[in-house]
Formats: C-alpha cells, structure tokens, sequence
C-alpha cells in the first residue's frame, strides 16, 4: 500500500515521519500513478482499488503451524500457511468524487453513476477480471490482466484532457 497527499499528490510508501496524518490516503501500489494523473488534472478521486488476486483471511491462516523459514510446495499448503484464498478482489475500479465524470472511459471499462450512499453520488468506472483458475499458469494469466488492465487505464489518464465543469450534453 502506498500513500498520496491528499493536496499535493505526492506519493509515500510510509507515514512512520510524517506529522500530519491525516492528509494522506491509501492507495494500491498498481493503480497509484493513475490515480495520481488523474486527481493532478481535476478528475479528484473519492476511492479506487486495482484488483488483488487473493483475500487474506487471518481466521483461516495456520502460519504458527509452519516450522520458521519453510516455503509452502503447493498452492494448497500457501493457502493454508497464508490464509489467502483465490476470491480475491476481481474489479479494477475507480470512483470520482460527486459532480466529476471523465468525458470518455478507458478501454474496456464500464461507467456508472453509484447512488448507494446516498445522499453522496458519484461516477466510479469498472473492469471485470476474468475468473482465476486456481494453478500456476491461471495466477500467471490474472497478474498479466491485471498489469495490462493498469496500463491501459494510465495511458487512458494520461490522454484525458484537463477536467473542466460539463454540460448537460457531456454526462453519460
């Protein structure tokens, strides 16, 4: 996890000497230059997430039943030692903060006004990973998507214009 000013948009990957606290978000390793080109033009983020492959789960990790320093054989014993399943987080998204939409989305993404919180509504765009096939050669192929999908969502940043207030006729 790293960190972004909430101002600035400088990136930290640790707050241990920072004084104000406060004024940092997290942000996902993978997605953070994104986010970054983003809020840096005006499109300001509310909350984003670039997709993990796995869920930690404290509850169903045996690491105190593993001797110190030995490397799990199969992706059943890491499972098992790590508490991780394969049911990640199989979403990229991003949301915007209320009144910002982008005027096109990136490449495969879908776009979609989020009113569950209400009264707070906002933009946020998704991508849909495919589904992982639990072998080595299936994580390979999720962490491929999931690097290609970040690429493709920074180059899509990069290229948007400056945010300006909309019309009417520009809103999705």
């Amino acid at each position: 996890m790293l960190y972004m000013h909430k101002k600035t948009f400088e990136i930290r990957d640790d707050l241990q000497n920072i004084t104000e606290i406060n004024n940092y978000f997290e942000v996902d390793e993978m997605i953070v230059s994104s986010i970054q080109v983003l809020n840096r033009k005006g499109y300001l983020t509310r909350d984003c997430c670039s997709g993990h492959l796995f869920k930690w789960n404290n509850e169903t990790s045996d690491w105190d039943k593993f001797p110190p320093g030995y490397k799990p054989k199969t992706l059943k014993e890491y499972e098992r030692k790590y508490g991780l399943s394969p049911a990640g987080i199989n979403v990229c998204e991003v949301a915007f903060k209320p009144g910002i939409v982008p005027p096109e989305l990136p490449p495969g993404f879908t776009g979609f006004t989020y009113t569950a919180l209400k009264p707070d509504v906002f933009f946020r765009i998704r991508y849909e990973y495919k589904k992982v096939e639990y072998t080595r050669a299936g994580f390979n192929a999720a962490l491929d998507e999931i690097t290609e999908t970040m690429k493709r969502l920074y180059m899509w940043a990069v290229r948007l214009p400056n945010f300006s207030v909309p019309n009417s006729n520009t809103l999705f």
